[in-house]
């Protein structure tokens, strides 16, 4: 009886692990901004072996219970993360310091009273974070953190608000080992400073996503803050494409553009900042690596006149944001609204009640990107065939069909008018290459060619022989008479 309730306790234990799927977890949600949304992150941190994190997805869940994508694994594919390394992700529209590992869709943040949950590539829950007015949590949540603040994870387990760094040691960790030193309250505080804590200086950022397609333009845009972190807008940008483009732009003139990469691959990009235009030295920089990735995102399908809907596909491993893209025809168009991203390998239906397209538009129907650069042209897609009626052209092949006319007659078979032209787009194959004698020009010209060689030898021999016999010997000029 006492080894069954042993057995009993250690499957009970085994289903407990299992259903939580924590057990064996090296990998770990670590720190967590919420606000501001430029500088919101989610910091994951490796404590075992390298891991690679393909497959992997990080989802949200809100106060309600509801559940949505994060980041989803096309932003993780082929991404990795060492052993005791960290890996941040953010915001595609972050402009804080530290370079991320990847971005999440712009048109996603995070919020007060949310949850986040990490799934390796079997969908196991890995780690998760809650804070907030929440249910989620074993025992009381942490607090929505003040904006500014993130929330950080300490040695025992247990989460506060703190100083975010991103990508850097948690300024709690640092506050428990220090504390555990036996160090004094002042020099932890002084650590603490001296980590969070800067020398002015300048910097520059490049605004841009760290993907793209290939032929399809891409938006950058840069800023750059001066000693007080305040917006600079005087001396002159340097822009290296890694792909043998540049551009150098005024910071007067400074506003976003576009860059079409024309092959995949990834790329590095640099930005400099020069506070004097003239200058040979950057007073700042920055760098990132944009990866591009082959395009294929088409109008798949179109409706009937009935219900003209327009199908949009995205045939890639990547989520695609199409915000502002254009569908065009006849004239008219509809711009898709911000904030729309078809996921990988996903589709997208629009009705005819919003676009207000018709069937009449379907042969003139385009995707444009928000530059109006044609990405699909659905027209030019479509195959059209229109048959031809043969107009009784096999009559000409049937002999025994052919009568005697006489003069101003004209025949008739079947009542078909044999003296009909039909053009030769209309007839079938067989009519095309029946034993009909055609006129060959090559032909035509080299016998022309040939006869007129032996006309001008023919005349040329008669010439020659006649004067043969008209010039007269020498002694033809006189005669003998006898006396």
């Amino acid at each position: 009886m006492k080894e069954y309730k042993k057995l009993i306790f250690i499957i009970v234990v085994a289903l407990f692990f299992s259903l939580f799927n924590l057990a064996r977890a090296e990998v770990l949600i670590n720190e967590v901004q919420v606000k501001p949304t430029g500088e919101s992150f989610i910091e994951l941190y490796n404590f075992g072996s390298s891991q690679d994190l393909t497959n992997w997805t990080i989802k949200r869940r809100t106060a309600s219970g509801s559940e949505y994508s994060l980041v989803s694994a096309s932003r993780l594919k082929d991404k990795s993360i060492s052993a005791n390394s960290y890996f941040l992700l953010v915001n595609e529209n972050y402009i804080g310091e530290i370079t991320p590992d990847t971005m999440w869709a712009k048109s996603y943040d995070l919020a007060n009273d949310n949850t986040i949950l990490l799934y390796n590539e079997n969908e196991n829950l890995i780690s998760k974070i809650s804070w907030g007015g929440v249910v989620d949590c074993t025992s009381s949540c942490p607090a929505n953190p003040p904006e500014g603040q993130s929330i950080q994870k300490t040695s025992n387990g247990s989460w506060v608000s703190a100083t975010p760094t991103p990508g850097a040691v948690n300024s709690s960790l640092s506050s428990d080992s220090n504390n555990s030193n036996n160090t004094s309250s002042t020099s932890v505080t002084t650590e603490i400073k001296t980590k969070t804590s800067e020398i002015p200086k300048i910097k520059t950022k490049i605004l841009a996503k760290n993907f793209s397609f290939v032929g399809i333009p891409m938006i950058f845009e840069a800023n750059a803050t001066g000693y007080s972190n305040e917006i600079l807008s005087y001396g002159r940008y340097f822009w290296n494409f890694g792909d043998g483009d540049s551009l150098e732009v005024k910071m007067s003139e400074n506003k976003k553009f576009t860059h079409t990469y024309f092959y995949g691959g990834e790329y590095d990009v640099t930005l400099e900042y020069y506070q004097n235009y003239y200058g040979d030295v950057p007073d700042a920089s920055d760098k990132m690596i944009v990866k591009v990735v082959e395009a294929s995102i088409f109008i798949s399908r179109v409706g009937e006149e009935k219900d003209f809907f327009i199908e949009l596909s995205n045939n890639t491993n990547y989520d695609a944001d199409i915000s502002n893209w254009i569908l065009s025809s006849n004239g008219k168009s509809f711009t898709i609204p911000r904030n729309t991203t078809i996921g990988a390998k996903r589709k997208m239906i629009i009705s005819p009640k919003i676009t207000g397209f018709s069937i009449l538009d379907r042969d003139t129907l385009k995707l444009l990107t928000s530059q109006w650069e044609t990405v699909f042209d659905y027209g030019a897609s479509v195959i059209k065939f229109t048959p031809k009626k043969v107009a009784s052209a096999t009559i000409a092949q049937t002999p025994s069909l052919i009568l005697p006319l006489s003069k101003g007659e004209t025949s008739k078979v079947d009542g078909v008018n044999t003296d009909v032209q039909v053009s030769a787009e209309n007839l079938p194959a067989s009519a095309i290459s029946s034993d009909v004698v055609k006129d060959n020009p090559i032909r035509t010209y080299f016998l022309s060619f040939i006869l007129t060689i032996f006309i001008g030898a023919s005349a040329g021999v008669v010439y020659f022989i006649r004067q043969k016999k008209v010039v007269s010997s020498a002694g033809d000029d006189f005669k003998i008479l006898d006396e």
